[in-house]
């Protein structure tokens, strides 16, 4: 129990975390950390996941799962929209959260106009129909 009072001291300031360590990037901790501060934060998507991601060591790791947790925070309508236009595969890849959510959240005979719009694109069944040359 007593580690858990401590909890909250990595998530008062980023550079506490020590991102950087070479020693110990890849700590599961440092990158659940870094998601918890990033919902923390009072500052727009971009602007906290540039700060983080300038904190160094595993950058790509902890600003996804920082930016995974930022999102579900926010919703998908509030996130920048340049930065969804630029996903590469992004087609194939909405295509397949559409059916996640239809088979695991919803009832599978439900469909949603969000389905609808993406199956009348073209095929959108394997990334490399999306591929935006």
């Amino acid at each position: 129990m007593n580690s858990l009072r401590n909890l909250d001291y990595p998530l008062q300031n980023l550079s506490s975390n020590q991102l950087d360590k070479s020693d110990s990037i890849g700590y599961t901790y440092k990158c659940m950390a870094s998601g918890v501060w990033g919902l923390r934060s009072s500052l727009p998507f971009r602007e906290t996941l540039d700060q983080l991601i300038k904190q160094g060591g595993d950058a790509d790791t902890n600003g996804a799962v920082c930016g995974a947790m930022i999102g579900c925070k926010i919703g998908y309508s509030q996130l920048p929209k340049d930065m969804l236009d630029a996903l590469p595969n992004k087609k194939w890849l909405d295509n397949l959260v559409v059916q996640f959510i239809n088979k695991v959240v919803l009832n599978p005979n439900q469909s949603t106009d969000l389905e609808q719009q993406i199956l009348k694109e073209e095929d959108t069944t394997s990334p490399s129909s999306c591929i935006i040359s």
